[in-house]
């Protein structure tokens, strides 16, 4: 049985990253020679594509460019990235889109901007970007770029502690500077709480400094996709957004920002709005 759930989902990894590359190809305006030679060598560098004859190939790509233009470039992102739900995916599917792009030699801006989609949609760092992108640029061996940002990823993991810190400090930031009365709830909250109590000063500083630098490199969108995947059970999600209503109310003043942070950072938590009237009226 484990045999044949591993096959299964490596044949359904296949048809996603298949997905992914039709996306990139209508975004270079036609399927060219070169488009096709990059495809071929994407799916014979991977183990999602095995045993998959050059006739299911062509088959799942037609499909694909079939279903972008019947349900819509928005419907066909939501859908790949609900499939694709684990990092080391994500960035395969990355690194082939990427490949694509560099098939002619040229990247074109809508290539360059559905790019920078797939990177928001996959919650990918920037440093991971530049990367992949570089290493498909210099058409080096995939499977060995991913993993080698898959140790990256590894010693960099998120505790839950350290991902409620920097849901706090992504409200706090959302203006461009953290207030003193933000830092102070801030503090307060670490102090009070028991989900903090065995997080020491030296591990709470070092969460804080190193969710500044996040923030500031990758974004808050990127992050809070990142969060997501960190803080997985609805419990969780909406006690961190308890704690990230507390550092907006902080200082008094609810700065348009802040707000559409919030906004975000429901989504993203995938908070309905009876659990964001709990949050807002303090009855979580």
């Amino acid at each position: 049985m484990t045999a044949v759930a591993t096959q299964g989902s490596v044949d359904k990894l296949g048809e996603q990253l298949v997905e992914v590359m039709a996306l990139m190809v209508l975004a270079s305006g036609e399927l060219s020679d070169q488009h096709v030679e990059q495809i071929l060598a994407c799916t014979l560098e991977h183990r999602a594509f095995a045993g998959m004859s050059d006739e299911r190939l062509r088959t799942l790509f037609s499909r694909s460019l079939q279903r972008v233009q019947e349900i819509g470039l928005t419907k066909m992102f939501a859908e790949i990235r609900t499939a694709l739900q684990d990092y080391a995916d994500r960035l395969l599917a990355f690194a082939m889109a990427t490949r694509i792009c560099f098939a002619d030699d040229i990247l074109m801006d809508d290539e360059l901007a559905l790019l920078r989609t797939f990177q928001i949609e996959f919650g990918l760092r920037d440093a991971h970007v530049a990367q992949i992108v570089d290493a498909m640029q210099r058409q080096e061996n995939m499977d060995e770029l991913i993993g080698v940002l898959l140790e990256q990823v590894q010693r960099q993991r998120l505790s839950r502690e350290e991902a409620l810190i920097e849901v706090m400090l992504l409200m706090a930031a959302a203006d461009g500077e953290v207030q003193p009365e933000e830092a102070t709830q801030l503090a307060m909250t670490i102090a009070s709480q028991e989900d903090f109590r065995d997080f020491g000063e030296r591990q709470i500083d070092d969460a804080v400094r190193n969710a500044l630098t996040r923030i500031q490199s990758d974004g808050i969108a990127n992050r809070l996709s990142v969060l997501s995947r960190v803080l997985t059970d609805a419990p969780t999600r909406l006690k961190a957004m308890t704690y990230a209503y507390s550092i907006l109310l902080a200082d008094g003043i609810l700065a348009s920002p802040e707000g559409r942070c919030l906004r975000q950072m429901a989504k993203a938590f995938e908070l309905d709005e009876q659990a964001m009237r709990q949050v807002l009226s303090g009855r979580v």
